[in-house]
């Protein structure tokens, strides 16, 4: 019953932990999600630029080319870190689905748990109800003895009483027939 207890109060701090897993976890998701909304804002604003500079290439100097170059390289800066948050924000989303199932296990297994403690109370109650039925019968019965012991001390008494009575009218009767035999 201690181990049963004790498992419980394990299986609830899990599933309290994993409550605030799983909302930490949904934030940091959000929050990946802004940052990629902006970041591909962000991109597309590049990519606006950059078709304007190209449009204008004829006339591009040798400053504007550099500025080119530096805005795609900031372009594919900005796709890689899109690409490193899809990733994690799948990885996040991998691992909050797999909380959620260990989250439906715990608590299916705590169901199952508190209806074997309910089940195991009403074993124990039904034990007690036992217990206590055959109390009363063995009070019952050892009251039955004790009188059974006491009538048995009274016919002993009687029976020694009458045992020394029926020996004394022996006597008295061997007395009898000795004194009429020897008295004429």
């Amino acid at each position: 019953m201690k181990r049963l207890c004790f498992l419980l109060l394990v299986l609830t701090l899990g599933i309290i932990a994993f409550s605030e897993t799983e909302v930490a976890t949904s934030t940091t998701i959000e929050d990946l999600i802004s940052r990629k909304i902006l970041l591909v804002e962000e991109l597309n604003t590049l990519e606006l630029k950059i078709s304007e500079l190209l449009s204008s290439a004829a006339s591009i100097s040798l400053e504007a080319q550099d500025q080119l170059n530096e805005l795609r390289s900031e372009v594919n800066t900005l796709m890689s870190e899109i690409d490193r948050i899809g990733s994690e924000l799948d990885s996040l989303n991998s691992i909050q689905n797999g909380l959620a199932r260990n989250l439906a296990q715990l608590q299916s297994q705590l169901k199952d748990l508190e209806k074997r403690i309910g089940e195991l109370e009403r074993d124990i109650l039904a034990l007690k109800e036992s217990i206590n039925s055959f109390e009363e019968k063995f009070s019952n019965v050892e009251g039955k003895i004790t009188d059974i012991e006491e009538q048995l001390t009274q016919l002993t008494k009687k029976s020694n009483l009458n045992f020394m009575l029926a020996i004394g009218g022996i006597i008295v009767a061997i007395v009898a027939v000795v004194l009429n035999f020897l008295v004429p």
